[in-house]
């Protein structure tokens, strides 16, 4: 079976000789000599003060508080006593990792003895009286309490791939087992791992520190073994299937890549900008309105798309994955009928979470796993096998994440369009209480002074007939008709009809019949664009009208200009 210090001796033994033991004790000796002399201070200090135990004392004090556990009524004695359990089968795992589970030697004891300490205390506020089994302070007690469960999960954390490993090791051909070297990085793991559980039972944060190195030490050197065991690169021997064919030609055309223009992306991006900065700088009115309802229309077309394209690639991961996880769903099936009939078992001692192996070699068989939780570790810790389906799965990811990216991009095109439709609605509001406010201030004038108009035109009227005059009744009407006149023709100057009056008076001369329904020019403009000319007709910003703006509506403007309209 694997073992770390086992497998780092000059000669690797045998499946048959088993572990050479006057050699671990030598390696063990050397590792211990560096922690008592080379390290700085607080860890030789720590680690000359810590405790000393064995795995047969850990595991005999858990088997009897599980006899105890039988007769409890307290629920929160039989939960601290699981987590105890937890604490000693991830231990026990990566023990097993670096060294044969019965071995007692020069760091082993001050391992187990950290275990104790975890494993052997009870709540301080739940002790009802009952005094505390370790010889422990009061202070070291809170502190072990304290981390005891943090502890724990960083165990299982770090046990869980560790597991994977040996299980695949432990099967290597003996002409392997030459070519494996183990990594130094797995004989300084052990050093953090033991440095880390002393530190546990300290009032200090340094043991996250070293169980933090041990984690990434173990994954490292587990990784490096790994790419030893074979030099045969897979790479070599991987074939393209049609569907990864389509996968990669999909993905090229879903890139949109159109060489010196802008993709998909980037122009409506570029638009709304540009949509913006108009709302921004010019007058905000109801055109800008039909622009994005056009704008958000696309989007809305996009989406559906882009919806459709991710099932179709969603579509081909699922019936791989569906193949993947049959397998894991019958076991966790089955593992939810193990736990129903461990239920119904009340008869059985809570001991049974605990299996010591008696024999000193046969401590890797299935009958000495000590938590069956921990027998079967998950598919996502184990290391993957190789894919028959090739490339399928990345070249279908690839497509996936892409179509996913430009989903949230024209997502966020939608939300920008519906802020830039609120920014002009309460633009437009505003420039429209602006002029209600002018027409206000006109209004209140005309309310004054036309009743004083009126009867000061009354009472200066001209009391005298015309009949009265010296001259004839042709004054008045070569006074009356030239005022007439002006007063017609300033009034379509004021109104900017003079133009297409001119014009229709001159077709009308020419006898172009044509005309006549046309005027006073509206005709020839459409007033709402067709829907596939929106990006076309409405970047220009122009108004629907083509008529030139009248005199009095550019008198009307300009003291808006001047006050910031």
């Amino acid at each position: 079976m694997f073992h770390v210090f086992s497998w780092a001796a000059p000669n690797t033994p045998s499946p048959v000789d088993g572990p050479n033991f006057v050699v671990l004790q030598k390696q063990l000796s050397e590792v211990e000599d560096f922690l008592t002399a080379e390290t700085n201070g607080p860890d030789q200090r720590a680690y000359l003060d810590a405790e000393t135990s064995t795995r047969v004392e850990v595991f005999l004090y858990l088997e009897q508080l599980g006899a105890e556990m039988q007769s409890t009524k307290k629920a929160w004695k039989r939960q601290d006593y699981e987590e105890r359990v937890d604490i000693f089968n991830a231990a026990d795992s990566l023990f097993r990792f670096f060294l044969p589970p019965l071995f007692d030697g020069p760091t082993t004891e001050k391992f187990w003895g950290a275990v104790m300490n975890l494993v052997k205390l009870s709540p301080p506020e739940a002790a009802d009286g009952e005094s505390h089994p370790s010889n422990l302070d009061k202070t070291r007690r809170d502190a072990v309490y304290a981390n005891a469960q943090t502890v724990k999960k960083a165990l299982r954390q770090l046990a869980l791939p560790v597991i994977a490993c040996k299980s695949i090791l432990s099967h290597a051909e003996p002409t392997d087992r030459l070519d494996i070297d183990v990594p130094q990085d797995l004989i300084v793991a052990w050093l953090h791992l033991v440095m880390g559980l002393i530190y546990a039972s300290h009032e200090t944060h340094m043991w996250e520190d070293h169980l933090d190195v041990a984690d990434r030490l173990v994954k490292g050197g587990m990784k490096q073994m790994m790419e030893r065991l074979s030099s045969l690169s897979l790479l070599e021997r991987s074939s393209v299937l049609p569907l990864e064919l389509v996968s990669l030609i999909s993905y090229r055309l879903l890139a949109n890549t159109s060489g010196k223009y802008a993709g998909i992306t980037d122009t409506y991006s570029e638009y709304l900008r540009a949509l913006e900065n108009d709302i921004a700088n010019g007058q905000s009115d109801m055109t800008y309105q039909q622009r994005i309802n056009f704008l958000r229309q696309e989007v809305n077309v996009i989406n559906r798309t882009i919806a459709a394209q991710s099932s179709v690639f969603n579509s081909i991961l699922a019936s791989r994955q569906e193949g993947q996880s049959a397998a894991p769903k019958q076991r966790r099936l089955n593992r939810g009928a193990f736990g129903e009939q461990a239920n119904n078992r009340d008869a059985v001692s809570l001991r049974s979470h605990l299996r010591l192996g008696r024999s000193r070699y046969g401590d890797d068989e299935e009958t000495n796993v000590l938590l069956e939780s921990m027998a079967e570790v998950s598919d996502f810790y184990k290391l993957p096998s190789t894919d028959a389906a090739g490339f399928r799965d990345l070249l279908a990811a690839e497509c996936t994440q892409l179509l996913e990216r430009r989903n949230r991009d024209f997502q966020e095109y939608g939300e920008q369009a519906d802020v830039l439709e609120q920014t002009n609605l309460n633009n437009a509001a505003v420039t429209k209480d602006r002029q209600e406010q002018a027409i206000y201030a006109f209004t209140i004038v005309t309310i004054i002074f036309l009743p004083l108009s009126a009867v000061s035109s009354i009472f200066g009227m001209n009391s005298s007939d015309i009949r009265d005059m010296k001259d004839g009744q042709w004054l008045y009407w070569a006074t009356a008709i030239p005022v007439t006149i002006l007063t017609i023709v300033l009034g379509l100057w004021w109104m900017g009809e003079m133009g297409h009056l001119w014009d229709w008076a001159v077709r009308k001369i020419r006898g172009d019949e044509t005309v006549g329904s046309e005027f006073p020019g509206h005709g020839g403009v459409s007033e709402k664009a067709h829907r596939h000319d929106a990006i076309e007709v409405l970047p220009a910003a122009q108004a629907v009208y083509s008529r030139p703006q009248s005199a009095r509506q550019s008198f009307a403007r300009r003291p808006d200009s001047r006050l910031g309209g």
